[in-house]
């Protein structure tokens, strides 16, 4: 929590910083943070995940948005002595979101947007002179319809759907057991979905304009 914590002030700042010096160009900068409902469905297993996420959006002089979002940031490792085992486990999600206003000038703001995901996840686990590791890549073509309303000159809420139109994967495997052949220690697989239906993601945000 205090990782996070930290993270987001620096965050902040950095956006600050930028802010002031694109002012010359009339251009601007907002700062956002999501909070993301994200519900699945899998091998009949239902699961909500709920996480918040940083985004820097900068808006040039025309009339689009470019949204840039930390979407996952995690590292976590775990150390038993006792039963001689380790377990490490890092994760890593990135967006960018192309924004179309439908509406300007309006404190309601319905807009459309396009972007692509990309999710990073690697882990490693150790168990006396058994190891394994695995390492997965996800990266998904999206299309984001929201709202946004502008309650003060510089504040505002959004919400919006995040719909994965394609998701492309690969998953690699490595395990080092002496008691299985050289030829099943190492294992992969990739896999394109179109229009994955098995979940619902959606963004409640509130941001500043700075």
């Amino acid at each position: 929590m205090k990782k996070t914590f930290v993270f987001l002030i620096a965050f902040l700042i950095l956006g600050c910083l930028f802010a002031q010096k694109q002012k010359k160009n009339n251009s601007g900068l907002l700062v956002k943070v999501h909070t993301n409902i994200n519900y699945s469905i899998k091998n009949g297993q239902r699961s909500t995940q709920l996480y918040g996420s940083p985004v820097l959006i900068y808006q040039g002089t025309g009339r689009m948005y470019h949204e840039f979002e930390l979407t996952r940031l995690s590292i976590k490792h775990d150390n038993n002595s006792a039963l001689q085992q380790i377990y490490n486990r890092s994760e890593l999600g990135l967006s960018y979101q192309l924004t179309y206003p439908l509406v300007l000038e309006k404190k309601l703001m319905p807009y459309i947007g396009g972007g692509i995901g990309v999710f990073f996840t690697n882990l490693s686990s150790a168990i006396e002179n058994i190891q394994e590791r695995s390492q997965s890549m996800y990266a998904g073509l999206q299309v984001v319809p929201g709202i946004r309303w502008g309650f003060l000159p510089h504040l505002f809420l959004d919400i919006s759907l995040v719909q994965t139109l394609v998701k492309a994967q690969s998953n690699q495997y490595r395990t080092t057991d002496p008691s299985l052949p050289i030829k099943d220690q190492k294992k992969s697989d990739a896999d394109i979905l179109g229009l994955p239906l098995d979940r619902l993601h959606i963004r409640l945000g509130v941001g500043i304009r700075l």
